[in-house]
């Protein structure tokens, strides 16, 4: 899964199962059952075009669960694919429903494009309710974004190029980031805005007034408290800058973090709770190869209106980030790696942090509309957790 640019597993690469996690953090949050995947049959998976004489089409690998999304508190999406593994694969794809996250219904798409992808790429959004979006298509077909408005029984093609304007972001909407202008090779994008995707229709559109940052980083989701957090470069002074709004992006409040001598941060990802707030930029250290290394960690405690580097890279763990920090009810900020190593806590503001040594591990943490979610770690694709809190953690199984 790749946080905003999505991902693709190929007909080579689907040499795992789908997700055998058995293991969860806390006590409150049951483990939860295995069930057979119930199978809605209104309709039927579109017949794959038939192979070639002398074709390697192969045989059909174990499926696998690649992506997955929450609308609220047990209501899911989760896309269900799996290909052959000759050289002239066939793949097949499939949207998985929940309506209490344990029993998990097999929607086959209607869309002969959704139903047999070149690969298996692609993203799920959940826009709140039935509706939700599949986004980041084009490698596996003609399209690159499907908009489904009654949970995956209909879909329809949706326009990526935004041609509207928001004063305000709607409720159930998510920010997201267009690509503009790229740079050789065509995969490194040079210019990049921030865009609204519209609940009901799934469509992209600018929003009116956007923070003054260049390399705009968005939270996809606003904060428990309903604010809003975009990071980036400010446009005038090149400034490392964290925006905020609290009137749904009508306005923001641009403030620049402390200077980090002697590193460049790639990108900056907010975590806030109530009047905590955290920044954690990351990039590439002179000790390190990981490119998703931390660099500061800063911490506000006004909501955001003034900033202190609490923490920074000195050789210290942790080393790396893997997807959105959680602030803990206690107040605990806690962050997740991007590799396998364990997890880290800090009690005292971001400034210590000791290695979380029980429970399971895992990376590409973000927040959704039913709390966190998370990709276990072990394995081309894991498996996924979900928290409501960030401390207790249960496993998905899809049976």
């Amino acid at each position: 899964m790749r946080a905003e640019d999505g991902s693709g597993v190929t007909g080579r690469q689907l040499a795992i199962g789908l997700l055998l996690v058995a293991v969860a953090v806390g006590v409150a949050v049951p483990i939860l059952r295995v069930e057979p995947v119930a199978r809605e049959r209104a309709t039927e998976l579109p017949r794959m075009t038939e192979p070639t004489a002398g074709a390697d089409v192969g045989q059909y690998t174990v499926p696998v669960v690649y992506d997955v999304d929450f609308a609220g508190a047990g209501r899911g999406y989760a896309l269900w694919g799996r290909c052959t593994d000759g050289a002239d694969y066939r793949c097949e794809r499939r949207l998985l429903v929940t309506e209490d996250g344990v029993r998990w219904a097999e929607r086959p798409f209607g869309v002969p494009e959704l139903a047999a992808p070149e690969k298996l790429v692609g993203r799920v959004v959940a826009l709140g309710g039935d509706r939700l979006v599949l986004t980041d298509l084009a490698d596996g077909g003609r399209h690159d974004r499907y908009y489904s408005g009654d949970a995956g029984r209909s879909w329809r093609v949706a326009s990526t190029t935004p041609d509207l304007r928001v004063s305000r972001i709607p409720a159930d909407a998510v920010l997201e980031t267009r690509c503009l202008e790229r740079m050789p090779p065509e995969s490194d994008c040079s210019w990049r805005r921030v865009v609204v995707s519209l609940p009901d229709s799934g469509e992209r559109a600018w929003l009116v007034d956007l923070p003054p940052l260049d390399a705009p980083t968005p939270s996809r989701r606003p904060a428990p408290d309903g604010s809003w957090w975009v990071s980036g470069r400010d446009r005038a002074t090149g400034a490392l800058s964290v925006a905020s709004s609290r009137d749904g992006g009508a306005s923001w409040s641009v403030v620049p973090l402390p200077v980090v001598p002697g590193t460049v941060a790639d990108q900056v990802s907010v975590t806030a709770a109530g009047s905590a707030v955290y920044a954690l930029a990351t990039g590439r250290r002179p000790d390190g190869w990981e490119p998703r290394s931390l660099i500061a960690i800063y911490q506000s405690t006004d909501g955001g209106r003034s900033w202190t580097q609490t923490w920074w890279a000195n050789g210290n763990p942790p080393r790396t980030l893997g997807g959105d920090a959680v602030v803990l009810p206690d107040g605990a900020l806690f962050v997740a790696p991007d590799d396998v190593g364990p997890a880290y806590r800090s009690v005292d503001g971001g400034r210590n942090f000791e290695p979380v040594q029980d429970g399971p591990r895992f990376h590409s943490v973000r927040r959704t509309w039913g709390g966190y979610l998370a990709v276990t770690t072990g394995g081309s694709g894991g498996g996924f957790l979900t928290s409501p809190d960030g401390v207790r953690w249960a496993d998905v199984r899809f049976g």
